[in-house]
């Protein structure tokens, strides 16, 4: 063999050796490549899933502790005041004397026809009636006055529209032991609702309503 083959044949040999370092190199890379993104891939534990799970935890924890507390908590000190029915006298007539309870009573005084002038929003004007209401109190203590009502109804059972214009004078303040006071109440009414007239009276919310009723001509 000539030294031009041997050479040749060398060359050939190196060349194949390159070649094959060469494709291993390639062979491996895939590989590594495919590890690395497979280890990326996997999904790492979720601390906002832990987070929020606690949280939830917690909130459940706290809401239960709030509605025991709720749950234990006392009841408020106020209470409901039992209603209290309050009685109806029998009718009286309107000359005679109407009594609440023993010692407090009323009577009518004096009726006088009368020409009203309304002075205030939604007043009216016209004839009407003054009545002059005397409040008697045969007690042994002081009667308050300031919340007494007196409602009047005409001939035909409608309600009659009161009227502050002169010479009204309802009822103030307490009655002493063994004393009257006089209230003047001032109704609209024509000449023809006069004939059966009822006054209706309460001075206290707790006491007996009491009606006078007759002929106010």
């Amino acid at each position: 063999m000539t030294r031009v083959a041997i050479a040749t044949a060398g060359l050939v040999l190196v060349g194949g050796l390159l070649g094959a370092c060469s494709g291993g190199d390639d062979a491996a890379a895939p590989a590594g490549s495919t590890a690395s993104s497979t280890t990326s891939g996997t999904p790492a534990p979720s601390t906002t899933s832990a987070t929020t799970s606690a949280g939830s935890s917690s909130s459940s924890s706290s809401s239960s502790t709030s509605a025991s507390s709720s749950s234990s908590a006392p009841a408020g000190s106020a209470s409901t005041v039992p209603s209290k029915s309050v009685s109806t006298r029998p009718v009286v007539p309107l000359t005679g004397t109407a009594t609440f309870a023993p010692g407090a009573s009323v009577s009518v005084v004096r009726t006088k026809a009368v020409t009203v002038t309304g002075k205030g929003p939604g007043e009216l004007s016209g004839k009407a009636v003054a009545f002059t209401l005397r409040f008697r109190n045969g007690t042994a203590k002081a009667l308050d006055l300031g919340d007494a009502v007196v409602t009047a109804e005409v001939t035909d059972g409608d309600p009659a529209s009161d009227s502050s214009s002169k010479p009204s004078s309802p009822w103030k303040g307490d009655v002493a032991p063994g004393a009257t006071a006089d209230g003047t109440y001032v109704f609209l009414m024509s000449g023809g609702d006069r004939d059966r007239v009822t006054l209706t009276v309460t001075y206290d919310p707790t006491q007996p309503v009491v009606r006078l009723r007759g002929d106010a001509s």
